[in-house]
């Protein structure tokens, strides 16, 4: 067992509170020849989760070939409760806010300074904006808010001795979230084909572990054959989201998904999201079931919530 340590004080739930923290919504766009937003969408609806998936209204976003901005702004009402003997920082710093942020599966990570202050009594309005070029992202974004010593104290009295001085000590945490940048929601693995012989559409279920698996073409995609004669029923040109054909054929492939989820020995467990790994098959089973309410005990009723939403959403 590993036990983390401080042997100064940090900012806790009561500080925050103190602290007046208020958080906007978070923002995530991206550019092809003009800004589109992406929509921020929430396990339960619940917008305290801090796991958001993104949602494109659009039907352009990919982010291996489209960029991502993310913005939130913050508000500190009162910021000089965290200096002095009764905060964390000795009174004559200065403090820094900034954003950490790692991709694992990219193998990239970084830091961004929003804004930094002094014990001066005002309140702050910063704002948190984050860009990434296409390409850069993969499976799951974590990002997490701080506050640390930019500048140390030209001065300190006894009662701040025990208070953290050194530059780039972290503080404390004021918010964090994870973004699914692939899978579970933001996007579905279709690939296009082109084979005479074959049907207009087929779904390939290749997985071993649902739970670890990822959900992405490696494991399971939809394979729209362009060369069949009724492809330009699916897709016009330009869009396929009021293809009725489309509907009919996203549904099909979710049924059955999630039927082969079904017959799974960790069907138990994956339901309920426990041990579905970030990013993976189950956790986006469970997230088509749990947020927009599929009834998955009855085939009939599964197959009929599932076009009921498809309709109303697509």
């Amino acid at each position: 067992m590993s036990v983390q340590l401080s042997f100064y004080p940090e900012i806790d739930d009561d500080l925050l509170v103190k602290m007046g923290v208020q958080l906007g919504e978070v923002n995530f766009s991206y550019y092809k020849n003009k800004t589109y937003q992406l929509s921020a969408q929430y396990p339960d609806g619940n917008k305290s989760s801090q796991t958001i998936f993104l949602k494109d209204h659009e039907d352009f976003w990919e982010p291996d070939k489209h960029n991502l901005t993310i913005r939130q702004k913050m508000t500190v009402t009162q910021p000089s409760f965290l200096f002095g003997s009764d905060g964390v920082a000795r009174k004559r710093s200065t403090l820094g806010m900034g954003a950490i942020w790692t991709c694992k599966s990219s193998n990239h990570r970084g830091a961004v300074e929003i804004c930094n202050f002094t014990d001066g009594g005002n309140s702050l309005t910063p704002e948190l904006e984050l860009k990434f070029p296409e390409g850069f992202l993969q499976k799951e974004l974590s990002i997490q808010i701080v506050i640390y010593v930019k500048e140390s104290a030209e001065a300190l009295s006894e009662e701040e001795e025990a208070l953290a001085d050194l530059p780039g000590t972290i503080l404390g945490t004021i918010n964090r979230f994870n973004v699914v940048i692939e899978g579970s929601g933001s996007i579905f693995p279709i690939v296009e084909v082109a084979e005479n012989d074959k049907p207009l559409w087929w779904i390939v279920c290749s997985w071993t572990d649902p739970q670890e698996d990822s959900f992405d073409e490696e494991n399971v995609k939809l394979c729209i054959n362009t060369a069949h004669k009724n492809y330009k029923h699916v897709y016009d040109g330009k869009n396929v989201r009021n293809s009725p054909v489309f509907i009919e054929i996203m549904g099909s492939a979710l049924e059955i998904i999630i039927n082969r989820t079904k017959c799974s020995e960790c069907w138990t467990s994956l339901i309920q999201n426990h041990n579905n790994a970030p990013g993976s098959i189950g956790e986006a089973v469970y997230y088509f079931i749990d947020t927009f309410g599929w009834e998955y005990q009855d085939p009939q009723r599964l197959s009929t919530s599932i076009r009921e939403y498809l309709e109303a959403n697509m």
